[in-house]
């Protein structure tokens, strides 16, 4: 089905997975509202004081809430003096009080196995601070599911590389420890875009993750999914077509499982 622009909508169908292609500060303070509450809270502020350009503080930003009032937020911290840096700040409210903050950098997770598995990282710290880290982690994404399973996402850069991974942290449900995994690696290429890594978790615990890669002729659609209890992801699904283009995308899952991703389609691939 054609639009009378230059994008176009697609379905792509696979087991019970569903995918619709469609065209398409100084510190972070947040505002909460409780179930059937009248108003909203009061704000919080949940990071620190990043930089003294606003500029230069916390520009991109995600929030997730499970049915039980847990909440995630992060956002993405960058440092604009030497050495020039960018972090993923998280904190986590539980019983209705914001734990302190911590950062996660990409750096200590491994590259994708030979055999094209995830790399993985046991135990990924969540440090008090953003101090010393030299490396790009960006665009966070979070997601917290009925169980309490918390995931958060980000884009990953060597400073002194081209190329970009995409990397997800999992603490499963009553679980203290963060685990930390490299879903992919490319170098980047045609037009210009900020990536992400949208997250979603149903019902059960299974995380499910999205994001695109550039293969040296155009933008690949990806996806895979971390069972619950396991620290082995699922097999990696392209779910753009042949010769596409794929671009900005989002994702949902509901309870059961059953996910959806849209995203746009480039001209530039399909057309002319």
């Amino acid at each position: 089905m054609k639009l009378s622009g230059p994008e176009s909508v697609r379905t792509w169908l696979q087991a019970t997975k569903i995918s619709f292609l469609i065209a398409a500060a100084l510190f972070l303070s947040i505002d909460t509202q409780l179930a059937f509450a009248a108003s909203w809270s009061g704000t919080s502020a949940i990071s620190p004081a990043l930089q003294p350009d606003p500029r230069g503080g916390s520009q991109i930003n995600d929030v997730a809430v499970n049915a039980n009032g847990l909440t995630v937020a992060a956002w993405d911290q960058y440092n604009f003096y030497a050495p020039v840096s960018a972090s993923v700040g998280i904190a986590i409210q539980s019983g209705g009080r914001w734990g302190a903050p911590c950062t996660f950098s990409g750096n200590a997770i491994p590259n994708p196995n030979t055999d094209g598995s995830p790399g993985r990282a046991d135990n990924l710290p969540c440090t008090p601070t953003s101090s010393g880290i030299t490396n790009f982690s960006m665009t966070p994404k979070v997601a917290v599911g009925t169980d309490g399973t918390i995931a958060v996402s980000w884009t990953y850069q060597d400073a002194t590389q081209q190329g970009q991974k995409v990397q997800v942290a999992v603490k499963p449900a009553g679980s203290t420890m963060w685990t930390g995994y490299t879903l992919a690696t490319f170098t980047p290429g045609g037009v210009s875009i900020t990536r992400s890594v949208p997250v979603a978790i149903d019902a059960s615990g299974n995380v499910t993750a999205a994001w695109n890669v550039w293969d040296g002729t155009r933008n690949v659609v990806q996806a895979a999914t971390l069972p619950s209890g396991s620290n082995i992801w699922s097999a990696t699904s392209t779910l753009s077509g042949q010769g596409h283009d794929g671009l900005y995308f989002s994702l949902a899952v509901n309870a059961a499982g059953d996910a959806g991703v849209a995203y746009s389609l480039s001209p530039c691939a399909t057309f002319g």
